[in-house]
């Protein structure tokens, strides 16, 4: 494609060099012959710096950020450089006409808030799947199929990287995408160019506050998404005292609202409400009451989290015109979530639950739901992620003690920081320390609190879920929760 071309579809800039480019990338390390290499400042490192590289690699063009549009070519060479003013905010759009607009032939729905958006965005694309709808979805734990989907490194993509994703998903054919937002992509414009047809609000709780500075401006920085115009329709959680706010700001016929009380009927006049839920640590049954009748589900999905991904799923379904007498079938067909509330063992054997829960709130909410059901002991295998918020620690170190009855405090990719440092902000937090072991190797404290145990125990793994690695001192280590977990109770014995 023309570089020319792109640039005026977005800047209604005219350019004088007619060079043709096959690819855009902002790391010169994925540049190859014929590319445009885009060069932004980022948080770290500086994309000027690696230019040289770029070309080195074979890039035939530069774009470069700028206060004032001009454009030059690099000292003897034909390689042409286009400085373009606020690039960042931009880039996606640059991307999005470079890979021919692949969100505006797709239906995409976005979904965004603190805790719940990888098992949403993955339930969701499961249930289009069952009624027949060829879909995908983007986040945490991959994109694609649910059933087959590669890995990623965001929650959600940069720019370039996340158009180039969803120009792959519709070229595959994929018609339905159900897509992470985190609140770094909104801040940083990495969505800009993705057309949106709905968006899902899940909950705010303080998260990211080293970013953003304080909870209003997270909560701000997330509710700004649904300011986009021409949404076909918004779901919400109104049990979230943001969701609430949200409301108040969209209202109107395309809202949908969903949550565990039966006032949701006063914020809109669509709504969704679970009533009576039986849970148990094997799955969840409940009465769902809607603005189109009243439904009975029964799930093998386990916990409250997961009873509002069904409701927001059951809202989404109905909006679209699915038939409330088909959504029963659906919901028994969801599959289990990887790294989410997967359970493992029992009989004669503890029970292991391997959860994704990184932060306070999510922690806590997951100790509190096993403690309800667990008939022995609850054990707790956790860390806390370096180079993180540091509340984080306190916050899931309080949980921890007041829940567990033992705990075993593991790393979970402490990145550059000192393991033993992050260890002691959790056990500062902790008031009996003498249920606590700390052992470092992941594997090895994985080990030691399920042969603790006994039948009618649980042990709770949490905080990297479905992640197949250790992140240490700029390394990525191999490192499965759910493989430590299966080869340790294979070996289990009370002997």
């Amino acid at each position: 494609m023309k570089l020319k071309e792109i640039i005026y579809k977005v800047y209604a800039i005219k350019i004088s060099s007619d060079i043709s480019i096959k690819g855009l990338s902002i790391d010169s390390r994925d540049i190859k012959p014929g590319d445009c290499f885009v060069a932004i400042k980022g948080a770290k490192l500086n994309g000027s710096d690696y230019i040289k590289g770029a070309i080195e690699s074979g890039a035939v063009a530069v774009i470069v950020d700028g206060d004032y549009f001009h454009e030059s070519t690099i000292e003897n060479t034909n390689i042409a450089v286009i400085c373009l003013p606020n690039l960042p905010m931009s880039l996606g759009e640059l991307a999005s006409a470079f890979y021919l607009y692949p969100s505006k032939y797709m239906s995409v729905t976005g979904v965004t808030g603190s805790n719940g958006k990888s098992s949403m965005v993955y339930l969701l694309a499961a249930a289009l799947k069952v009624i027949k709808k060829k879909s995908a979805f983007i986040g945490t734990m991959g994109y694609g199929d649910v059933d087959n989907y590669k890995t990623t490194t965001r929650t959600t993509e940069m720019a370039v990287r996340l158009h180039q994703m969803l120009s792959s998903l519709r070229n595959d054919n994929f018609n339905n995408i159900a897509m992470e937002v985190s609140s770094h992509a909104i801040a940083q414009h990495r969505i800009a160019g993705v057309e949106f047809n709905s968006l899902i609000f899940t909950n705010i709780s303080e998260d990211h506050l080293d970013y953003h500075g304080d909870l209003n401006s997270y909560a701000e920085t997330k509710l700004s998404l649904f300011d986009r115009k021409g949404l076909d329709f918004i779901i919400v959680n109104v049990d979230d005292h943001f969701g609430r706010k949200l409301v108040d700001r969209h209202g109107g016929d395309n809202l949908v609202c969903y949550g565990f009380h039966s006032d949701c009927q006063k914020f809109c006049h669509k709504y969704v409400v679970a009533n009576d839920v039986n849970y148990t640590i094997t799955g969840t049954s409940f009465e769902i009451q809607t603005y189109l009748g009243n439904i009975s589900i029964s799930t093998r999905l386990v916990g409250p989290g997961n009873v509002y991904n069904v409701l927001s799923i059951t809202a989404y379904l109905l909006f679209v015109g699915v038939s409330i007498l088909d959504l029963p079938s659906v919901i028994a067909s969801l599959p289990n979530i990887p790294g989410r509330m997967e359970i493992f063992g029992g009989g004669d054997k503890p029970v292991v639950v391997v959860d994704y829960a990184h932060s306070e709130a999510a922690f806590a909410a997951v100790l509190k739901f096993l403690d309800g059901y667990c008939n022995g002991l609850l054990v707790s295998v956790f860390g806390c992620g370096g180079e993180r918020p540091p509340d984080r620690r306190s916050g899931m170190g309080k949980a921890a003690d007041l829940y567990a009855d033992k705990i075993v405090i593991t790393q979970d990719n402490p990145r550059g920081e000192s393991i033993a440092n992050i260890n002691a902000a959790i056990l500062a937090n902790i008031s009996d320390k003498t249920k606590v072991a700390v052992i470092d190797d992941r594997d090895a404290a994985i080990e030691n609190a399920i042969n603790s145990c006994k039948s009618g125990d649980v042990v709770l793994v949490s905080g990297k879920g479905h992640e197949q690695y250790q992140d240490i001192r700029g390394c990525r280590y191999k490192h499965s929760d759910v493989e430590a977990v299966l080869k340790h109770l294979a070996g289990y014995s009370r002997d």
